[in-house]
C-alpha cells in the first residue's frame, strides 16, 4: 500500500485545526528522509504492568511518571534522548 493510500484511509479518524490541511500533512511526511529501517524508532506508551478492567478486559497499566517524561520529550523535541534512555527497557510483565 502506498503512503498516500494509507493517509487517505487513516485521515478520516483524525481531528485537527483548520491550519493542518492534507497538503501540510503530506508535505511534512514526504519531506522526511528515511534511508532504511534503522532510521525508524517505534515507541509505545510506557506501561508498568498489566491488569483487568472492571468488565474483565485485559489492559496495560500506564506508567504515569514515565508517560509524563515522554510527553515532555515530545513537547521539547528531545524524543531521541528519551528513546535512547529507554531503548533497553523490556515491556512490563515480559509480554
Amino acid at each position: 500500500m502506498k503512503f498516500n493510500e494509507v493517509m487517505g484511509q487513516l485521515g478520516q479518524y483524525f481531528t485537527v485545526d483548520e491550519g493542518l490541511t492534507n497538503q501540510v500533512i503530506f508535505s511534512t511526511a514526504t519531506s522526511m528522509r528515511v534511508n532504511s529501517g534503522d532510521d525508524i524508532v517505534i515507541l509505545q506508551a510506557p506501561i508498568s504492568g498489566f491488569g483487568t478492567s472492571g468488565d474483565g478486559q485485559s489492559i496495560d497499566v500506564v506508567n504515569e511518571p514515565q508517560l509524563a517524561e515522554m510527553a515532555q520529550a515530545v513537547r521539547t523535541g528531545t524524543m531521541a534522548d528519551y528513546a535512547a534512555k529507554y531503548k533497553d527497557q523490556p515491556l512490563a510483565g515480559g509480554r
